[in-house]
């Protein structure tokens, strides 16, 4: 007779995965309908049945009660607050452009000030999950004999326990760093190829070593008020200024054997240019890989020196940083950024946040916004003629 028990209880815990299986693949294959991530070839990799379905799986587990006699609650009961959760995540990802991390939970507080409305609805959405769980536990006391009941809440809490120990660990994080496919200039990409919950936990661990990385690197430098030191006084004449960031944008007098019989350079530029008639350079370090670099040395007047992460703009959280930007806040300009882009690429909206532009403009998302030449991205000269009309 335990025998029977046992296999029967074995039976409804595979029933039950097999459904939890079938549902977080239906949700990634219909969540490209409200979130980018969900898009693309690469939906279902290797690394989503690797490591993101089965860590939700094993997880699930522990909340699955096979006595529970009503079959709804036994079996899809349980799922719910993995797909709330998902939801969130999708929500958040539509909202910033990024993974969330756990310090966003900092920032709950100013999300009142922001929105009551929105804060409100975020809080009933967590405390569904809790809600749902405790309701589980209600009907597995009524199932379960006491005894019974109390060892195994007693066992699933200590699996439970150990599972996030061991997803905290740096032997974890080392394996996990391993396996991980990460994409430095897309968080787009590197969800969709590792997963959601997987990037959590991944940009969890890559937050606490960026921490140490940076305390670590003020503790042996001396601190300079960035203001202070390259922006000094106020600015007398405010003139407007341009700063035009062109992807592959050569000056062709410096290709050689080649015979150019038109004039290069525009009459009005010459007032601007030195005597030998020389344009100043900025060379992105990665041709399509470092870009945001080139941006941050520009819109700061600081080096870029990838200290603890290969690029400064994944590791800015949207507070206010010193530099060129916030210098021209100071001195009532109102600044404006123009990306030829859409907001999946180096942590943009965080980043120019960050940076404190008042308004920034992803073309790649603007319905308005008519290319002329279209080939799947959008062409410099396009942006470049796009900003001049509207100066």
């Amino acid at each position: 007779m335990q025998k029977f028990i046992g296999i029967k209880k074995i039976f409804s815990l595979f029933i039950f995965l097999l459904l939890a299986f079938i549902s977080l693949i239906l949700y990634i294959y219909l969540s490209e309908n409200w979130v980018s991530v969900g898009r693309g070839d690469a939906k279902f990799n290797d690394l989503i049945f690797e490591f993101e379905i089965p860590l939700i799986l094993l997880i699930l587990s522990f909340f699955h009660f096979s006595q529970i006699k009503n079959l709804f609650i036994r079996f899809f009961v349980p799922i719910v607050p993995i797909v709330i959760l998902y939801s969130l995540f999708d929500g958040f990802y539509n909202i910033l452009g990024r993974s969330p991390y756990p310090s966003d939970f900092q920032n709950f507080t100013s999300l009142w000030a922001f929105s009551p409305m929105m804060g409100f609805g975020l809080v009933l959405i967590f405390l569904a999950i809790p809600a749902i769980l405790l309701f589980l536990l209600y009907r597995a006391y009524k199932s379960y004999p006491s005894k019974h009941f109390k060892l195994s809440l007693f066992l699933r809490t200590v699996l439970i326990g150990l599972t996030g120990l061991t997803l905290t660990t740096d032997t974890f994080a080392n394996f996990h760093n391993e396996k991980f496919r990460y994409y430095f200039w897309s968080q787009e990409f590197t969800v969709r190829e590792n997963g959601k919950f997987s990037s959590f936990i991944y940009y969890n661990n890559r937050e606490k070593e960026s921490i140490k990385k940076l305390n670590n690197f003020v503790s042996h430098n001396t601190n300079i008020d960035v203001l202070e030191t390259l922006y000094t006084g106020e600015i007398t004449a405010a003139k407007n200024i341009h700063l035009i960031v062109l992807e592959s944008f050569i000056d062709p007098r410096q290709l050689k054997d080649i015979e150019i019989r038109h004039p290069i350079l525009a009459k009005e530029l010459l007032p601007y240019l030195n005597d030998n008639r020389q344009f100043s350079l900025v060379t992105s370090p990665v041709y399509g890989g470092g870009t945001a670099q080139a941006e941050f040395e520009l819109l700061t007047g600081v080096q870029a020196l990838s200290k603890a992460n290969r690029i400064e703009f994944n590791v800015m959280q949207g507070g206010n940083i010193s530099g060129f930007v916030k210098k021209l806040n100071q001195n009532n300009y109102k600044t404006i950024a123009t990306i030829a882009t859409g907001p999946g690429f180096f942590n943009s909206i965080q980043a120019y946040k960050s940076i404190g532009f008042d308004e920034v403009s992803f073309l790649g998302e603007d319905e308005s916004f008519k290319q002329k030449r279209y080939n799947g991205l959008i062409f410099d000269g396009d942006l470049l003629e796009h900003n001049i009309r509207n100066l």
